[in-house]
């Protein structure tokens, strides 16, 4: 967001995977869907909780194709849409999503203009110390 480039964004858990594009003037950017992170007991990691196997794969194919539809300037983007992959019951799922006017990094009075530092923000230094 801060570098105004594009986002091709993809997440996995479990049996589920997302991907959405997040481009800076075009659509909302990630804190205007997730304002807050969570706590980190709610986000475990893969190795924790686990992930299928070839769901990295498919969500990265995905991701693949919407770089390549950016550096061509051709079809639908997911600029503004989540798609949502459930392996489990093969369903493939578009959410429409809307910038949020006052997203403290792209709303209408911006209140972030440097990075954050998540492991202290998270408080993820006392978590990996212990």
């Amino acid at each position: 967001m801060l570098a105004k480039k594009p986002n091709v964004h993809g997440s996995i858990f479990q049996f589920e995977g997302q991907a959405t594009v997040l481009y800076p003037g075009k659509g909302p950017c990630y804190r205007c869907l997730y304002p807050e992170p969570p706590p980190p007991e709610m986000a475990p990691s893969c190795q924790e909780a686990g992930v299928l196997g070839v769901l990295p794969g498919l969500i990265g194919v995905i991701q693949a194709l919407e770089a390549i539809k950016l550096i061509l300037g051709k079809g639908d983007t997911l600029i503004g849409r989540l798609l949502c992959f459930n392996t489990l019951t093969m369903e493939i799922n578009t959410l429409k999503l809307k910038a949020d006017a006052s997203c403290p990094m792209c709303g209408e009075k911006p209140t972030i203009h440097q990075l954050i530092d998540y492991e202290e923000f998270c408080n993820l230094r006392a978590v990996h110390a212990a």
